[in-house]
């Protein structure tokens, strides 16, 4: 069984600190608890909790207080803080001073606390797996050199799937359009969007869906070429950059796509998943990378809104 994380809860209820225990302990992880921010600081600077779930008003030291003392020491300390709907503001105060989620007490569902931890421990196990790589590559290279190139990959890359992010497609793509021109070269696009994800993230909770995005990137890079390029673009949105490929072969590898992902079952779940896919070409739709994405992205809407799993050309009829 997986090993939870060492969490400290801090609330001045008793009743919440005893079902946060009991419902924490049993998925494994080690709890801690107190009742008022200054015994919940001298236990952090003793033993350096990872995650803190705090309630927003305490007595003496407040949520908000305790969050910021906290991470002045290490601010890669996840916290979720907790609120009641009449305390929504200091909620939302809370998020913008880097908490990583709220939770609204009473507790209606158990299940979306646990999902809410399971997430925030899985940020906790990124971050400190990307430590980790860096500080091995200190000990083993000493290079400065190598240490920028893997946080500069670092930042390039989507944190949940491993693929480039918008940022670095969007550059990617003005330096290929760049090389099209120049050697008057084709390119083409693939714009692909998980059909009914968030009817998915409803049903079956957020960690499920992180889940189905996580392999869903793995079968883009089962179809991609060695010189193609994926990326996720935002939410359940994918972007395929695929150099020196006209819309013929662009079209035949987004329909391999789509196969392939409609006859993948997630993950614990008998469930199919489908994606409605938009192809477009440089020079044919755009000379500009916007104008191109922006006509593979229509191209995939057309087919979205007539019922998905489908692939579209730009400019054309599928």
């Amino acid at each position: 069984m997986k090993q939870g994380s060492e969490i400290l809860v801090v609330d001045d209820e008793v009743n919440i600190c005893f079902v946060l225990d009991q419902l924490l302990t049993d998925e494994t992880h080690t709890v801690t608890t107190a009742s008022n921010g200054e015994d919940a600081f001298e236990l952090y600077r003793e033993h350096n909790y990872p995650l803190l779930i705090v309630d927003i008003r305490l007595p003496g030291m407040s949520g908000l207080e305790l969050m910021a003392k906290i991470r002045e020491i290490n601010p890669d300390t996840q916290v979720v803080v907790m609120t009641s709907h009449a305390q929504f503001d200091y909620a939302a105060e809370a998020l913008r001073s880097g908490a990583y989620e709220f939770l609204l007490k009473p507790f209606d569902n158990l299940e979306l606390v646990t999902a809410t931890i399971t997430r925030a421990t899985e940020k906790i196990e990124i971050i400190e797996g990307n430590k980790a790589l860096i500080e091995k590559l200190k000990h083993e290279k000493s290079d400065l050199e190598n240490i920028n190139n893997l946080l500069m990959d670092l930042s390039m890359r989507d944190v949940l799937t491993g693929l480039f992010n918008r940022r670095y497609i969007n550059e990617y793509l003005k330096a290929e359009l760049a090389r099209a021109n120049r050697h008057e070269k084709i390119f083409s696009v693939l714009f692909l969007d998980i059909d009914k994800f968030k009817l998915y993230n409803d049903k079956y909770g957020h960690v499920q869906g992180d889940t189905l995005l996580r392999e869903f990137s793995l079968v883009l890079k089962a179809c991609m070429r060695e010189s193609d390029l994926a990326a996720r673009y935002g939410g359940e949105e994918f972007l395929l950059v695929l150099p020196e490929t006209p819309k013929a072969g662009a079209d035949e590898l987004a329909e391999l796509i789509r196969h392939q992902v409609e006859q993948h079952k997630s993950s614990g779940l008998d469930v199919t998943t489908t994606v409605s896919i938009g192809v477009a070409s440089y020079p044919d739709d755009g000379i500009d990378p916007l104008d191109i994405i922006k006509a593979a992205d229509g191209a995939m809407y057309e087919v979205k809104s007539a019922g998905g799993n489908k692939v579209a050309v730009a400019s054309a009829t599928k």
